[in-house]
């Protein structure tokens, strides 16, 4: 009964999963930050982009 108890308590202190969970929860963090940034800024950009795009089609060649 005494090896049960201390294999339980082991797998009740091994924290060695932990770091990949909060590895994948900083990463989707992460995500969620750029895909609100690129749906808040993103018709700007392309405003920005085609005013460019525009410019330089007017350059004579």
């Amino acid at each position: 009964m005494t090896k049960l108890w201390r294999r339980l308590a082991a797998r009740i202190l091994d924290t060695s999963g932990v770091t990949a969970i909060e590895y994948g929860l900083i990463a989707g963090g992460i995500a969620v930050a750029i895909i609100v940034l690129v749906v808040t800024v993103g018709g700007d950009l392309k405003t920005v982009f085609t005013t460019i795009s525009g410019q330089v089609a007017t350059i004579p060649k």
